[in-house]
């Protein structure tokens, strides 16, 4: 992730951190009306492309607890002025993008102060960051479906030889399931990264032990397959024809089937790293979140 970090020239900056979970507060004396606060929020977004041409503007800088707010530039920049001196808790917003707060934001009440992000590891080190990041929302991926299953006997007796026992059963097997992605960036809504995981049943409601835990579905009981942009519609829709005149053994005419669909797609995650040289450092990448399941009764023909 490129980001241009200009400090601003046209005010003089001391720094401040914001870090939850700080004990021992300073005692500010107070002071009235003359504070500024100023820094960056960066956005992350799914797409693969260099944010440094991503437009930042119109993220939301909220102290809370107040009615004071700003608006960043096309940039990520933004500052606050004329606060009394105190301890505030600054929250970040921005459309289609994970909120996010920091605490513990500390005005002198008469000074410039550029607000750095700072975060700990849970083994100590900590990461000091000259901007907040906000993480695109990936949004979700909605599943439906529908199954049938008909029998099918075979009778491969022969006219001179009617007394062959030669019949066979078999069950025809049809389904179909349908995706809906909803994110608010239409790259994203049609280029999310989605795989469909389903199974066919005859428990209506799966347990702990049906799903792997470790998120690979290589369970046999499972089949996978992935939703690409090249069958979605420009709405983030999809169908999918899992079965059509599938033929099937090992069905019991007597029980009721079903098939379970669960969705899974890739979202933005951050994280503290610590390298070999002991610093921390903020990561972003991608990791799995999983859908509601969709249990679907099979009707028989």
């Amino acid at each position: 992730m490129k980001i241009l970090l200009n400090i601003m020239t046209f005010i003089c900056l001391c720094i401040v951190y914001g870090c939850s979970g700080e004990k021992n507060q300073p005692v500010i004396p107070t002071v009235n009306g003359m504070g500024i606060l100023a820094g960056c929020a960066a956005l992350e977004i799914m797409e693969p492309m260099d944010t440094y041409y991503l437009d930042m503007s119109n993220t939301i800088v909220s102290v809370v607890g107040t009615n004071i707010t700003a608006a960043t530039n096309k940039k990520g920049f933004w500052s606050i002025h004329n606060l009394d001196s105190g301890i505030y808790t600054l929250r970040f917003t921005h459309y289609g993008f994970e909120p996010m707060e920091i605490p513990n934001v500390i005005s002198n009440g008469k000074d410039s102060m550029y607000v750095m992000y700072k975060v700990a590891h849970s083994t100590g080190p900590i990461a000091v960051y000259p901007y907040i990041l906000l993480l695109e929302s990936a949004g979700s991926v909605s599943a439906s479906a529908n199954g049938t299953l008909s029998e099918f006997i075979y009778d491969g007796r022969t006219t001179w030889d009617t007394s062959s026992r030669n019949i066979d059963t078999s069950f025809i097997y049809n389904a179909t399931i349908n995706t809906q992605n909803v994110s608010v960036r239409p790259w994203t809504n049609m280029n999310l990264p989605v795989k469909i995981s389903f199974m066919l049943s005859d428990n209506a409601i799966l347990t702990t032990s049906d799903f792997p835990s470790d998120s690979v579905f290589r369970n046999t009981k499972w089949t996978e397959l992935e939703s690409t942009p090249r069958i979605r519609d420009s709405a983030g829709k999809a169908t999918f024809v899992i079965a059509k005149d599938k033929y099937l053994k090992g069905i019991d005419i007597r029980k009721q089937y079903y098939l379970h669909v669960l969705p899974r797609w890739r979202q933005l995650k951050q994280w503290i790293e610590v390298y070999h040289d002991t610093n921390a450092y903020v990561t972003v990448g991608q990791h799995e979140v999983w859908g509601n399941l969709v249990s679907v009764p099979v009707l028989w023909k």
